[in-house]
Order: C-alpha cells, then structure tokens, then sequence
C-alpha cells in the first residue's frame, strides 16, 4: 500500500478505534508509559474531554495521509507533551 502524507489534525470520535488499536498494542506501552490496556469506553470520555495545549500541556493529533484510491485515511499518531507557554 502506497500512502502519501495529508495532515495532522485533532482527535474526532470517529478516531476511536485508532487510538484504541494503538493504545492497547503491547509493544507500544514501553513509550507510551502504559501498564494496562484502555476500554473503548474510556478512550471516548479522553477524546471528548480534550483540552487545549495551553491547559493541559499535551496536543495529541491524528496523522492522516492519502491512499492509493485518493481517500484520506487516518494511520497514526502524534503527542506532544510537557508544553509550558
């Protein structure tokens, strides 16, 4: 599969099974600093509670890129934390 980069751009509630298959992939945890897998349910309530940088100190945004069909398709994920204004 060929894919090009389209755009970084916020969690949407349509994001959830993403950020649900990367969260809960074992291999990850050592970055992320997770020690448990996440319910779907609770991955909805931190989407839905996002807050902005200034508050929070994180920005956690989705990659998407452009398929070989020319349909933008989410494939990944960035998060940059410790923000201080």
């Amino acid at each position: 599969m060929s894919l090009q980069f389209s755009s970084l751009r916020p969690c949407e509630p349509e994001d959830l099974e993403l950020l649900y298959t990367i969260e809960n992939d074992r291999e990850l945890w050592d970055t992320s600093n997770a020690d448990a897998p996440y319910s779907r349910y609770a991955i909805k309530q931190y989407i839905a509670a996002a807050e902005p940088i200034q508050v929070c100190g994180e920005l956690r945004l989705i990659i998407d890129a452009i398929n070989e069909e020319g349909k933008k398709i989410a494939v990944g994920l960035v998060d940059l934390t410790d923000y201080s204004a």
